[in-house]
């Protein structure tokens, strides 16, 4: 039985499922279908690189420190010696992962004037923020049950 606690075992599976990424940028991830103006709806098969390449430099100040809030907390919460802000460090990790999912889902699917539909990689895309989701929500699952059972009974 290992002697660390649960909540900081395995810190590398979320960078894991975010380092699958960079890996699927090349792919095609979303089809767009424009029918305004057009009998024929013209498809457009978006990469990775080109739905990320649409973010402007305000986009880029808030994506870049989100991933790393979700990619770094599993690293920094062992570091964490008092169980009460261990469970805060995974909880920033929750938020971080939880709005980092919903901006993926955002750009997948969201436009005004046409109809996006994920293709192949964009649902593996869509699935390991998801699984980056169940992983945040274990770790403050984990570290709160770690705080309760240490803490002083009244």
């Amino acid at each position: 039985m290992p002697s660390e606690p649960r909540s900081t075992r395995h810190p590398w599976v979320r960078s894991g499922l975010m380092g699958l990424l960079p890996v699927l940028l090349p792919f095609a991830w979303v089809l767009e279908l424009d029918s305004c103006g057009h009998p024929v709806p013209l498809e457009t098969e978006l990469t990775g690189t080109m739905i990320i390449g649409r973010f402007e430099l305000e986009g880029w100040l808030v994506v870049v420190p989100v991933l790393l809030v979700v990619v770094l907390t599993p690293y920094l919460a062992p570091r964490v010696q008092r169980l009460g802000l261990r469970v805060l460090v995974h909880a920033a990790g929750l938020v971080a992962a939880l709005f980092a999912g919903w901006g993926a889902f955002f750009a997948m699917f969201f436009t005004i004037f046409t109809e996006r539909v994920p293709r192949g990689v964009g649902w593996v895309v869509l699935a390991a923020f998801v699984g980056s989701i169940v992983d945040a929500i274990l770790r403050v699952g984990w570290s709160a049950m770690e705080w309760r059972s240490r803490s002083p009974r009244t």
